[in-house]
């Protein structure tokens, strides 16, 4: 199987990258600095305030020069009066006098250079509105008026503007946030369904009311939602179509193929057969392959659930995998990933048909199809005549010194039996081999055994086909991982997950293998991420769900650290 690409909403492989703005050290502004309703009321804030900063200028100084004026046309009138009075030599009146102490020095110099004016100042700690004009010998007539009332009225005005100006900013700001916030919603609202179809839910919609009638004035946000709600529809149709017809077309297959492997079966030992026998066997996985992703497709996959010790599940996974090269005097066909031994001139490939007369083909980890007249591994096809057939989930019989099947048990006493944390060795017969199980920490969990065996077996064979040995394969609680040491994963796998029929450079495969465990791991409800060791290869790390039923720690599986 073939590393690919595929983005799933149960696997966050996703890393984090840092820009080179990120990089530079300055003040970060909070994430709530850039979102719309904040831009929204920072403008509302500044209009408002630059609006009331006018009006309140505006006022203020109509207010003002309506005071002042006021004040000097008094105190002129009674400069008026006085200067009548002191030219008839009548006594002059309160507040009036020939250069009064206090008066302001540029009212003098006016009234010196023989012209009236007037000036507002204060005087003993009082506003006063002074007004001079002058008399004989080059003297200054003063006369003052009480200017308090009017800087009274002035600065009452200065307080209502200001705060007037803040409850209107107040007000406009709660209206304005009101509005922007039923916009944004619906924005959010549209970026979750957006998110949601994204990770592959193509059911979900916005179904804004405003979208609903056609009659009716839509704004822009409306016409996004439709948008988007109109661009998942399409692409629903068309996806459900895709599955439609690469369901049919296996399923159309899979007749034809049934009859053309019973036709290998009957040519004549040689060369060219075990060719055409591979690639029929290479056919018909491919074709079953296609109808499980197919089935994973439509959602409607149903769990058998039963509890399972992990540690054992794995090791039994690893013995049927076969990913290994088996010794030349083994009798039986490598299964999995592996070799055939060149003396078996019927020996199935990783891929292969065992052949009616083997006596020990060696099985996959899948379930054969229904009416399929030989027991169908996940990556051959074994006969019914075969007397060492395992079937995908059957157990083989005590005396079959073959492997055990894809989700069968190996007999007691098989010397290929893998050890807890042991490598399965070369000379078991059937076993895999270059594949160490450790047993950190075992575990019995609920879960459906033959999705679970699907999801370890193709891990441990993509292992084997791209990467290099050793192959460790760890079980720590609810945590399985599995680890080659060849080159890793490609960026793209890392970053986005595996897909369907991509794949990198001229890897052969058809890149289904990882996208059937990713599958499979949604539906067992488990997360299934992929990464690149730092020491170098890729590391596959599958965590299944927590708390499930039955779940335990197995007495006495805990193994030291660093044991084999």
């Amino acid at each position: 199987m073939r590393r690919q690409e595929r983005p799933s909403p149960t696997r966050s492989t996703r890393r984090p990258t840092r820009s080179a703005s990120a990089k530079r050290p300055g003040l970060a502004l909070p994430r709530w600095a850039g979102t719309l309703a904040a831009k929204s009321a920072a403008f509302i804030i500044v209009m408002c305030c630059a609006l009331a900063a006018l009006l309140g200028v505006l006022v203020h100084v109509s207010v003002t020069n309506q005071t002042v004026g006021q004040a000097r046309d008094l105190a002129l009138s009674r400069l008026t009066e006085a200067t009548a009075a002191y030219e008839a030599g009548d006594t002059l009146a309160p507040g009036t006098g020939v250069d009064p102490p206090g008066l302001p020095v540029p009212l003098r110099r006016l009234a010196a250079a023989g012209e009236r004016g007037t000036m507002v100042s204060d005087h003993r700690g009082r506003p006063t509105m002074w007004a001079a004009g002058p008399v004989d010998g080059g003297r200054a007539l003063a006369v003052q008026v009480d200017y308090a009332q009017g800087r009274r009225t002035i600065d009452g005005l200065d307080r209502a503007i200001v705060w007037s100006s803040a409850l209107a900013i107040g007000a406009t700001l709660l209206v304005g946030a009101f509005a922007v916030t039923r916009v944004t919603r619906r924005l959010h609202t549209t970026a979750r369904v957006a998110r949601r179809i994204s990770a592959g839910d193509l059911d979900a919609r916005v179904g804004d009311p405003r979208t609903k009638d056609a009659s009716g004035g839509q704004d822009e946000v409306a016409a996004v939602a439709a948008a988007l709600d109109s661009m998942a529809a399409s692409l629903q149709g068309k996806l459900l179509s895709e599955q439609r017809f690469t369901a049919d077309v296996a399923h159309e297959l899979r007749t034809p193929l049934t009859g053309l492997h019973a036709a290998a079966e009957l040519l004549p030992a040689g060369r060219p057969t075990e060719l055409v026998r591979d690639r029929v066997a290479a056919l018909r996985t491919l074709t079953e392959d296609l109808l499980e992703i197919s089935r994973l497709d439509t959602g409607r996959e149903r769990l058998e659930l039963d509890p399972e010790p992990l540690g054992a599940l794995a090791e039994r996974v690893v013995r049927a995998s076969g990913a290994g090269v088996a010794p030349a005097s083994d009798t039986s066909a490598a299964a999995g990933t592996g070799v055939a031994p060149q003396s078996d001139s019927r020996a199935a490939s990783g891929t292969g048909v065992a052949p009616a007369s083997d006596t020990s083909a060696a099985a996959g980890t899948g379930v054969p199809p229904e009416g399929d007249s030989g027991a169908a591994s996940r990556t051959g096809v074994v006969p019914q005549g075969d007397s060492g057939a395992a079937s995908g989930a059957g157990v083989p019989p005590a005396s079959d010194t073959s492997a055990a099947a894809g989700t069968g048990v190996a007999p007691e006493g098989d010397s290929g039996a893998a050890s807890r944390t042991g490598v399965v060795p070369q000379g078991d017969t059937g076993a895999g081999a270059g594949t160490e199980v450790r047993v950190v920490r075992d575990v019995l969990v609920e879960t459906d055994r033959r999705r679970l065996e699907r999801v370890l077996g193709n891990l441990v064979a993509n292992a084997h086909r791209h990467g290099r040995e050793p192959v460790v394969l760890t079980v720590d609680g609810p945590v399985v991982t599995v680890r080659d040491h060849g080159d890793g994963y490609p960026d793209y796998l890392v970053e986005h997950g595996p897909q369907r029929f991509r794949t990198e450079g001229g890897a052969k495969g058809h890149g289904l293998g990882l996208t059937i465990a990713l599958g499979q791991a949604e539906v067992l409800g488990a997360l299934l991420e992929f990464a690149n060791a730092p020491g170098g290869g890729a590391c596959a790390t599958l965590t299944l769900p927590q708390g499930r039923p039955g779940e335990s720690v197995l007495p006495g599986s805990a193994l030291p650290d660093g044991a084999a």
